[in-house]
């Protein structure tokens, strides 16, 4: 720890968190309030687990009302309604396709909290009929949930040394991030 305090702060405690500040008749911009905060938290990100605990347990000490909600793992589960057409189907052997689907996706934060979201997915690709009711299909997708963002009323438990309190602190903290992947697939299709 006391690498990573010496490594971070340097020169006089400024050097690596920098802050601006304001001169008389400064014609440079005014400061921003915070503006060290992304260098703060890169740092932060890059510390091991022990190194995130002492740190924890300092913040605790020295500022009121310490929360923290453990996301360990996001899950989703998508369930996909999908409306499919074949581009070109006269006499070829390959015949590419395209789909546009509409459903929802369930996304897991925090163990036992879901929520349910809105999501689309496009996807193409090209099938190959191997018979006049079965074809064999390979494509790719991309997938997206829509919204803003937000997964609220997620548990947070008070930091072990937080000393606040009753009803200073909060029960439950907001996670906000959006959610898109891409994937591909292949398969055998069965016409009746």
């Amino acid at each position: 720890m006391r690498d990573f305090v010496e490594k971070t702060l340097k020169e006089d405690g400024n050097g690596n968190w920098p802050t601006s500040t304001a001169k008389a008749h400064d014609k440079k911009p005014t400061p921003e309030t915070n503006d060290n905060a992304k260098a703060v938290a890169k740092d932060l990100v890059d510390l091991n687990r022990d190194e995130k605990t002492i740190v924890a347990g300092l913040l605790a000490k020295t500022i009121e009302g310490g929360e923290v909600v453990e996301i360990r793992a996001v899950s989703s589960t998508s369930v996909m309604v999908n409306a499919c057409y074949d581009l070109l189907s006269e006499g070829l052997g390959v015949v590419p396709y395209a789909c546009v689907g509409l459903g929802g996706n369930f996304v897991g934060v925090v163990d036992g909290h879901i929520t349910p979201k809105l999501a689309y997915r496009l996807k193409a690709g090209l099938s190959y009929q191997l018979s006049p009711e079965i074809s064999a299909f390979a494509g790719g997708f991309y997938h997206r949930v829509v919204g803003d963002g937000v997964y609220d009323d997620l548990p947070a438990q008070r930091l072990v040394d937080d000393t606040s309190p009753a009803g200073r602190t909060k029960d439950t903290a907001i996670a906000n991030f959006s959610m898109a992947y891409v994937g591909g697939e292949f398969g055998v299709r069965f016409a009746f």
